[in-house]
């Protein structure tokens, strides 16, 4: 059977990539118009210094990592060796075997160096975190490599989140657990209802007070937990059927008031004022979400296989306005303000998003 080399592939991914862009973003109603700023390619694009004072995004997708600033320059555009943790300021790139790990800035200047074996970092709510390499401890850390607390939990981490100063866990045996500042249980729980109990995706509100998540199997639920007059009390559950036995996605989303999360069907959008679930089909798996903020909108990635990826926008309460097809093994996709980058192959590129 002919095979298409690896570097021809990517470029053929891009391609298609920039035509459906391009041609099926038209669909649009016409009081939103998503207009193209810039178009990149990673293979022939190089760090700038400009890109320095502007508003930079971290991106990861096709085997290449850095950061790009929304006007479309560079300060870190490089082949991933290893696992990459990234947030808005602070990268690592790192393997199984590293004694030490180089914590580097959006520049690529060292900001630290973590000197032992703990486990791997991860940043969350501009924080620094380590997970052990069993994955049943987390401790923060600070930039000078120092302890700040270490927490032990019962079974395996399945998912993490962070908000408000505070550290959401979901574990593998069903446990809900949610740490203050200083590395002290401040609510736990074991929603169970389920034959199996795992948590498979979790999520904390911006205030930190509202959690969300995804638990068990047979059947899989969807909860809400709210902290109301001094208590956290579960305001809301509904089973999803026999669910996923995978991490899924779960996110707070416009301005708080809404949760986004994966089901079977597709997308679940929860109202948190209203008290009601709708539901937007989608056929695949849901490899990204981005709140619209207040566009009144949602964005996604869904992958229908390998090599088929779809974007959709999603307007409140659950009328999808746009949906276009790619193909693109790897993607990436992240919004700040009214800037929506998109990556597919071995392309970014970067959209306006404007009411008419």
């Amino acid at each position: 059977m002919f095979k298409v080399k690896p570097h021809y592939r990517y470029i053929l991914y891009g391609t298609a990539f920039v035509f459906y862009a391009f041609l099926a973003a038209r669909p649009a109603p016409p009081e939103t118009v998503f207009t193209l700023m810039w178009l990149d390619s990673l293979a022939s694009s190089y760090p700038s210094e400009d890109a320095a004072a502007e508003e930079l995004v971290p991106f990861n997708f096709g085997g290449t990592y850095g950061y790009v600033s929304t006007e479309g320059r560079f300060t870190i555009n490089q082949p991933k060796t290893g696992y990459v943790e990234q947030s808005e300021s602070l990268f690592a790139e790192f393997s199984g075997q590293d004694e030490k790990i180089e914590v580097r800035d959006t520049q690529g200047r060292r900001v630290f160096t973590l000197n032992d074996k703990r486990g791997y970092p991860f940043f969350r709510d501009s924080r620094i975190f380590i997970v052990s390499s069993e994955q049943n401890s987390i401790s923060e850390v600070g930039t000078d490599d120092d302890v700040l607390w270490t927490f032990d939990f019962s079974s395996p981490i399945s998912c993490v989140d962070a908000a408000a100063g505070l550290l959401l866990v979901g574990c593998l045996d069903g446990a809900i657990e949610l740490i203050d500042g200083a590395g002290k249980r401040l609510y736990a729980t074991e929603p169970s209802g389920s034959r199996i109990p795992a948590i498979y995706g979790c999520a904390l509100s911006r205030d930190g007070t509202k959690i969300a998540a995804v638990s068990g199997l047979d059947h899989q639920r969807f909860l809400v937990i709210e902290y109301d007059g001094g208590v956290w009390r579960i305001t809301h559950h509904e089973f999803l059927g026999d669910g996923f036995r995978r991490p899924v996605h779960v996110r707070f989303v416009d301005g708080g008031l809404r949760v986004a999360y994966e089901r079977a069907e597709g997308l679940g959008i929860y109202n948190l004022i209203a008290r009601s679930s709708e539901t937007v089909p989608f056929d695949g798996r849901i490899l990204h979400i981005e709140d619209g903020d207040d566009d009144g909108m949602l964005f996604l990635v869904v992958s229908e296989s390998d090599k088929e990826k779809r974007f959709a926008a999603v307007r409140y309460p659950d009328h999808k306005i746009l949906s276009a097809p790619f193909k693109s093994a790897d993607t990436f996709l992240k919004k700040r303000r009214q800037v929506l980058i998109i990556g597919g192959g071995s392309k970014l590129a970067a959209f306006k998003i404007e009411k008419m």
